[in-house]
């Protein structure tokens, strides 16, 4: 009887588990990034809301090579309510993370006392964004998105090649200009 390793490998074995493994796993890489979220806050509903804190802060980082450089951050909170409840949220966009691309861009954008737009999820109030819909696509994906993501189009290319090894299909080639 086969243990749990050779089965598992026998089953990855065959090209189309590949394609199907590959594209379960780029939906996963899909899921682990903020794109979810993304689309769900462009059809959430509007409530105004005040600037409460706005802070710009930047950190000397060392890179590996000696090199010194600052990383700038922005922190910004603002209030608003729902159904007479009061709410406070940090979050700009979907994201949800202090480190943005242009943080001093938000800065100037959300002065402190601004009034704002918030939209909020009609299903957790608390949960809440200045700026819904689809962000910066530097924004969207972080590194352990992107390795999963890249794991899930290996996984499909490996079992798109095996399939084509398997029937023995000649590869495609360009037909030649002089024949």
């Amino acid at each position: 009887m086969q243990n749990q390793r050779e089965v598992f490998q026998n089953l990855l074995g065959q090209p189309f588990l590949r394609i199907v493994a590959g594209g379960a796993i780029l939906l996963f890489g899909i899921f682990l990034t903020d794109i979810p979220t993304m689309v769900m806050s462009s059809g959430w509903p509007a409530t105004e809301g005040n600037v409460v804190t706005n802070r710009l802060v930047g950190t000397s980082v060392r890179e590996w090579t000696g090199n010194l450089y600052t990383v700038r951050q922005v922190f910004i909170s603002y209030q608003y309510f729902v159904n007479g409840s009061a709410y406070s949220s940090s979050a700009i966009n979907s994201i949800d993370s202090p480190f943005h691309l242009y943080p001093t861009s938000y800065a100037s954008r959300y002065p402190v006392g601004k009034d704002v737009i918030v939209y909020y999820n009609p299903r957790d109030p608390s949960e809440a964004v200045l700026e819904p819909g689809f962000v910066d696509v530097y924004e969207t994906f972080d590194l352990v998105s992107l390795i999963v993501l890249g794991a899930g189009i290996y996984l499909i290319s490996l079992g798109i090649k095996g399939t084509r090894d398997l029937y023995s299909l000649p590869p495609v080639r360009p037909p030649s200009r002089g024949d």
